[in-house]
């Protein structure tokens, strides 16, 4: 099999999942105007296949997915210039399937399914390349927006040194729990305290009042228990407080800054460790 046919679907991963199990030269796509007229889209696809360590050849045909003899004629078509082509049934419509039942039956082409529940391909008629074979492909975050036509764009969190920071993320948490009442207003304390002017490097030794403002109108104060639980956790150091009077820490690190001062990263830091501790996904992206 050099050129693969498949009946492109809603559903991303059903369009390139055959395609990157068995890597053929070409991929020829019947779909919707929308999606034959849509470059963007097309491009998308293109550079999955491209992160994926490989560049086949696609080739987008438009077709009504409700038309059968329409897809079957399509399919015929396709089938002389294109004598070695395979079909993948897994996605499509009725009509599609209907189609490609009776392109099999006349010219013996090899067509194949895909199976979610097994996580296996299946032979349909002639595709014995594809008979009960187990799917062992697996899949980064970035890689599942790119087959749906999305980008995975920077977040607030620097993944590539997140693993350096698994250790402090527990006791993170367990912080959070003990002050998770006042947890808004301690980081909205830190903010206020550790205000950059506009294109300036955020500094990390702070000083700051003992009491600033806090929401409409009314006073913020130091929560000298949550500061001396967060420097013994190792977030903050050099703490030293004059009550009533001033504060004064320095963060560890600009990270430790940016999530002392972002009242939901504990809950996405403690999300990501869970996924990463469960051990059931492939990948994971705060």
């Amino acid at each position: 099999m050099n050129t693969l046919i498949e009946m492109y679907d809603e559903r991303a991963i059903e369009n390139i999942l055959a395609a990157d199990m068995f890597r053929p030269e070409r991929i020829i796509y019947l779909c919707p105007k929308e999606i034959a007229q849509d470059r963007s889209r097309q491009d998308k696809l293109r550079a999955f296949f491209q992160r994926r360590g490989w560049k086949p050849e696609l080739v987008f045909i438009e077709i009504s997915p409700f038309k059968a003899d329409a897809i079957f004629r399509q399919l015929l078509a396709i089938s002389k210039k294109c004598p070695d082509c395979a079909v993948d049934v897994t996605g499509g419509s009725d009509a599609a399937l209907f189609a490609t039942g009776m392109f099999t039956a006349q010219t013996g082409a090899p067509a194949f399914t895909y199976s979610r529940k097994k996580n296996r391909f299946y032979n349909i008629s002639g595709a014995d390349f594809a008979d009960n074979l187990v799917c062992t492909l697996s899949y980064t975050v970035e890689e599942f927006f790119l087959m749906a036509g999305g980008t995975l764009l920077p977040g607030r969190v620097n993944n590539a040194i997140l693993s350096k920071y698994l250790q402090d993320f527990d006791p993170f948490f367990e912080c959070f729990l003990r002050f998770r009442r006042k947890w808004p207003n301690i980081v909205s304390y830190i903010q206020r305290i550790s205000q950059t002017e506009y294109r300036q490097k955020p500094p990390l030794s702070i000083q700051g009042k003992y009491t600033v403002k806090g929401e409409r109108g009314s006073k913020n104060c130091a929560n000298e228990e949550a500061l001396r639980a967060l420097a013994d956790i190792g977030f903050i150091r050099n703490l030293k407080i004059v009550s009533g009077e001033s504060v004064a820490f320095r963060f560890r690190d600009a990270t430790i800054r940016t999530w002392l001062r972002d009242v939901g990263s504990v809950l996405e830091l403690y999300a990501y460790k869970a996924c990463i501790d469960s051990g059931i996904f492939n990948d994971v992206i705060s």
